[in-house]
């Protein structure tokens, strides 16, 4: 019995100096990408009308705008980074929207049922008045 104790506490010391090994991160500190500082987010409050949101994407990699569907009304909002003003245009009836994908100028918004809708243009939406 003596003989199986110190071998116990030495497969114990050793799990344990694994176990800390094992959770240090292999790369140390990590580093924001070039040109944008993770310490310093920049932050986009949505309006109130989008508090139920299902998909936000960006058209041609232009992230100053950016362009949502509201989950159940059916409808597509156009936001600008720090501009109060939203501008939305209705592009089917209520429903369970789900996501949103911009393909040149036409927008597709995919139904919780697997329906896809091609929405009107983005330039109908830029037309569009503020509501």
């Amino acid at each position: 019995m003596k003989r199986i104790y110190p071998k116990c506490l030495y497969l114990i010391i050793v799990l344990a100096l694994f176990g800390a090994y094992a959770c240090k991160s292999p790369f140390g500190k990590y580093t924001s990408p070039k040109g944008y500082d993770l310490t310093k987010p920049d932050k986009f409050n949505m309006p109130s009308s989008l508090l139920e949101i299902s998909g936000i994407a960006f058209h041609d990699s232009n992230s100053d705008t950016i362009y949502s569907i509201q989950d159940e009304e059916g409808k597509l909002f156009r936001q600008k980074w720090d501009v109060k003003e939203q501008k939305n245009l209705k592009f089917g009836s209520r429903g369970d929207y789900e996501d949103i994908s911009i393909f040149h100028d036409k927008v597709f918004v995919l139904k919780s049922n697997g329906a896809l809708f091609l929405s009107p243009s983005l330039r109908q939406l830029k037309k569009n008045r503020t509501s």
